[in-house]
């Protein structure tokens, strides 16, 4: 949430700002996980619950987005991850070394 966008810290002032300004649409909201396909996924997990409080507190306070995407190749195999609009892996082109699944498991 921070490379592009707004620190997790920072969101309820981003949330008051956003509400303030009439003129600000919020499209959609998204973040990545930098580590969904490495053996650790204990930072993967804590990004998950970091985007679904984001998500919690922006509800509450009456702000919804169109389009909400958290999830990339690994998060979608390794965590399972239902936070995103509809996603296609790349890995049906590109095998992660790291990604711990047989063929069979892959599902479409």
């Amino acid at each position: 949430m921070t490379r592009l966008g707004v620190d997790f810290n920072e969101f309820p002032e981003t949330l008051k700002l956003i509400k303030n300004h009439s003129q600000i649409n919020c499209e959609g909201i998204y973040s990545h996980f930098s580590t969904a396909d490495e053996g650790d996924l204990s930072y993967a997990h804590n990004q998950l619950e970091k985007f679904n409080a984001v998500l919690k507190l922006a509800d509450d306070s009456g702000i919804l987005f169109r389009s909400i995407h958290c999830s990339n190749s690994g998060a979608l195999l390794n965590l399972g991850s239902k936070k995103n609009d509809p996603y296609k892996s790349r890995y049906d082109l590109i095998w992660s070394i790291s990604i711990k699944r047989s063929t069979s498991e892959i599902r479409y």
